[in-house]
């Protein structure tokens, strides 16, 4: 990095070198120097203040590459062969291989990560900031990706809520928050084979699930198959731009630059996305962008152990709108509306291997009767995850 230091020409007794005029009087000159002196102290200051903020970075970048934390997910490989980007520092190519999903299945997400791990802030941002982009009202809403339904309850006032996740142990725990509800419905599935009817759902939110995509193209396909005509998608993505990955590429501190356009692996299934790229693998799939918001600016230790996490949250929502302009912050919320032609949905669910409509609601299982599929009703909820996780793993012992 190279910094740049001011230098100050002093003037002589006959000409300014500055103004390059006659010199006429002691006291012209002296004014000239006074100014010359004021102006070396702000130079000096500016100096002062940026390795100050050089230093808090550094510190910021220290803490946070030693925080990250590692959960007990299984990467599971698709059986269908796709050809997507390559999620790496090269340029953006093609490659042809297997798509992988990360199952969280049996995890402690829930408390390892969330209750007591002092991410306070982080949750009650991302709430208020979702409540901003979130349409009051519809008649059904998806959340993909949700988990054990930390955000569920944001959704009530819609007629039909689904709460979607590959992981049946995470959707059992949301159940036992919601499940006495009849206008919450659990499903597992995949966002690559996503079990609903075209056209169907009003909104789609995805929150902290964009970075697991190793096939964006392929998840933000199937998005748009199942809104509705100028349905809402919000969507949350781990910026790749951030201020702290810019502040260690600038030092030195890391090989792979924010700058450039692709997405980064930065550990298996985990990826970082410029906001650039994000907006064009969003229009690709007919989105067009409406809004982003610039969030989780504040995500420090040192700010979070003095600032109670309300405060930290409501300044953190402030400046996300206007924060959206340069998209610094580690996490970028976007309102994107699906552009495509109006049509109505048949029936809910269709079957994720035939794409049949044709479904039998049975006890224990719903069957397809198109190829014949059954898909199995554990404690509720209804597994349509496709391919089957059996078949991956088998698939992945040969």
């Amino acid at each position: 990095m190279k910094i740049y230091t001011a230098k100050v020409y002093h003037t002589n007794t006959k000409t300014s070198s500055i103004t390059n005029k006659p010199h006429h009087s002691a006291k012209t000159q002296t004014q000239t120097f006074a100014k010359l002196h004021f102006i070396n102290l702000i130079l000096k200051q500016i100096a002062k203040r940026g390795c100050q903020i050089v230093n808090f970075l550094l510190q910021y970048v220290k803490f946070e590459s030693s925080s990250r934390q590692t959960f007990h997910v299984k990467p599971l490989a698709r059986t269908a062969t796709k050809t997507i980007p390559t999620p790496l520092e090269a340029p953006l190519t093609k490659r042809t291989h297997q798509i992988k999903v990360i199952s969280y299945e049996g995890s402690s997400y829930r408390t390892d990560f969330w209750e007591g791990q002092g991410r306070e802030f982080e949750n009650r941002t991302e709430r208020k900031a979702i409540r901003r982009l979130l349409p009051k009202t519809g008649d059904v809403i998806i959340e993909i990706g949700a988990g054990f339904g930390r955000l569920a309850d944001l959704y009530q006032d819609y007629d039909q809520i689904i709460l979607l996740d590959y992981s049946l142990s995470l959707l059992m725990e949301a159940q036992k928050t919601f499940g006495a509800d009849p206008k919450y419905k659990f499903i597992a599935a995949n966002v690559y084979n996503l079990p609903l009817a075209n056209n169907l759902v009003d909104t789609a939110v995805m929150i902290r699930v964009a970075h697991h995509l190793e096939s964006p193209d392929d998840a933000l396909d199937e998005i748009h198959r199942i809104l509705r005509s100028n349905g809402v998608f919000i969507m949350e993505f781990a910026n790749k731009r951030n201020a702290k990955a810019i502040a260690r590429y600038l030092l030195q501190k890391q090989k792979w630059s924010p700058f450039t356009p692709e997405p980064y692996e930065f550990v298996p299934l985990n990826f970082d996305f410029h906001p650039k790229w994000m907006r064009q693998a969003l229009a690709r799939h007919n989105f067009r962008t409406e809004k982003e918001l610039s969030i989780s600016n504040f995500r420090l230790n040192i700010l979070k152990k003095h600032i109670s996490p309300e405060t930290l949250a409501r300044i953190d929502n402030a400046i996300a709108g206007p924060g959206a302009l340069l998209k610094l912050s580690p996490s970028i919320l976007t309102k994107n509306i699906a552009v495509k032609p109006k049509a109505e949905a048949t029936g809910m669910f269709i079957c994720p291997k035939c794409k049949g409509t044709d479904l039998e609601f049975q006890e224990d299982a719903v069957i397809c009767s198109h190829c014949g599929e059954s898909w199995p009703i554990i404690s509720g909820i209804v597994d349509f995850r496709y391919p089957r996780p059996e078949t991956i793993e088998a698939h992945e012992k040969h």
